[in-house]
């Protein structure tokens, strides 16, 4: 299981919840321009091949998810954070998809520059954390690109194996001993380690080595999270416990009422969770196109979508032969799907006819290889 981080799992969610919630952000990004000084930062950044849209900075303080729009003009922006501590950010396209991320401090003022045609191509100064934590993905862009963890590269990522996940966690770990003191070996560690039950142990005494100070809340306790995530996913793995097994009653695209879902029709049943930003991802196409006609497969499409309204016209037209499409009226704590956990979008699960889940993760590559 790859890592799932938690500062991501309520990501999809939250990046998407209308133009009332953008215009808060923009308010909050004006407010936090005028508190001066403090626990403030600043990054100046540089997205190449990116044009002109709105970017969204993300990151984790005070508790919660924090979001500042960043207007992108010819692939520059600025924006204004508030952390009392190192905390990872993220850097989103209006596409929901993430093209950087660095780390942030109160009082830093930083610059970075990324690429949209090799996201492994990274510039970052402003202080030493992210520093380091850009050399890491220099250094190792090659096995990052072979395991698909920063996107596509600019030659074509290519098909990971379950030895190149184990030899980035290597790589990870020799980072996380040499730079134990700081806190881009925690950034690095959760973002970049590949964690299944084997490595669950390597895992835990990397986490442990990190020094106290260099593992801030904002940023460890995601790693914390997907510790706890295998141990639940174990559980999973047995019939008995699958949430699955009564069933869901979602929205269907076939009438105006809730319609029923169950796994025990097809041999197989792969369900995909997205929105209207993830749902144009090749990720989400691939897999449909692949399994549109696998027989003993049922595909079927749940949508997060923030309202009906904006589901529906998402459908334009559908294919009839295509997958089985939902819309989930609580998103992930639609009854039914919040025992499943769901992270950042698109996010797939696959059981077979008795509810035993196969593979639940935001690997598309993975599950299809679960399908096999």
């Amino acid at each position: 299981m790859s890592i799932m981080r938690y500062l991501l799992e309520r990501l999809g969610r939250s990046l998407k919840r209308g133009a009332a919630f953008g215009v808060l952000c923009t308010v909050l990004a004006v407010a936090l321009a005028g508190c001066g000084s403090g626990p403030e930062f600043r990054v100046d950044g540089l997205v190449k091949g990116l044009g002109t849209q709105n970017l969204q900075v993300v990151y984790y303080a005070d508790g919660a998810f924090q979001q500042v729009s960043a207007p992108a003009i010819d692939g520059k922006f600025s924006a204004i954070g508030r952390t009392d501590g190192p905390t990872l950010v993220w850097v989103y396209n209006n596409a929901g998809s993430p093209v950087g991320r660095f780390i942030a401090d109160r009082g830093d003022a930083l610059e970075v520059e990324f690429s949209v045609s090799n996201p492994l191509e990274v510039k970052m100064k402003g202080n030493d954390e992210s520093e380091l934590l850009a050399r890491f993905i220099t250094d190792n862009a090659t096995l990052l690109a072979k395991v698909n963890r920063a996107s596509q590269s600019a030659s074509g990522a290519t098909k990971a194996t379950v030895a190149d996940h184990y030899a980035l966690n290597e790589a990870v770990d020799r980072f996380v001993r040499r730079n134990s003191s700081s806190a881009a070996a925690a950034a690095v560690l959760t973002e970049y380690f590949w964690l299944d039950e084997s490595s669950r142990a390597q895992a835990v005494e990397l986490l442990e080595l990190i020094k106290a100070d260099a593992r801030p809340e904002n940023i460890v306790r995601s790693f914390s999270y997907s510790l706890a995530e295998t141990e639940f996913a174990d559980s999973l793995l047995a019939a008995r416990h699958s949430p699955l097994r009564a069933g869901l009653r979602l929205i269907s695209d076939r009438g105006h009422g809730h319609d029923s879902l169950s796994v025990r029709e097809s041999r197989h049943t792969l369900l995909i969770f997205s929105d209207e930003h993830s749902r144009r991802s090749d990720s989400v196409s691939n897999v449909v196109k692949t399994l549109a006609n696998r027989a003993g497969m049922k595909v079927a499409d749940i949508s997060f979508d923030g309202d009906t309204v904006t589901w529906r016209r998402s459908l334009g037209d559908a294919s009839s032969s295509g997958p089985l499409r939902f819309w989930a009226p609580g998103a992930a704590a639609t009854p039914g799907l919040e025992p499943l956990r769901i992270g950042r979008l698109p996010f797939f699960v696959l059981c077979d006819s008795t509810a035993r889940i196969l593979y639940r993760g935001s690997s598309a590559s993975a599950a299809l290889r679960a399908t096999r």
